[in-house]
């Protein structure tokens, strides 16, 4: 399983069990932790972008 698969499996996860609480504060908890989740989410995928870019752009310029 990839990092990414995890972290969506993770913050879907707390985001069920959310809406089954009735304290709010772990309802807020949890809905932060699920927020964190997805921004690494963000995160890595822009950086697995990013790199995609990079190698294509690379292999554009090389001079063969």
């Amino acid at each position: 399983m990839s990092r990414i698969q995890e972290l969506q499996e993770r913050a879907t996860k707390a985001e069920q069990l959310a809406k089954n609480m009735l304290d709010a504060l772990t309802i807020e908890r949890l809905l932060a932790f699920a927020s964190e989740c997805r921004a690494q989410i963000s995160t890595l995928t822009l950086e697995a972008e990013t790199r995609a870019m990079s190698r294509n752009l690379h292999g554009a310029l090389t001079i063969r």
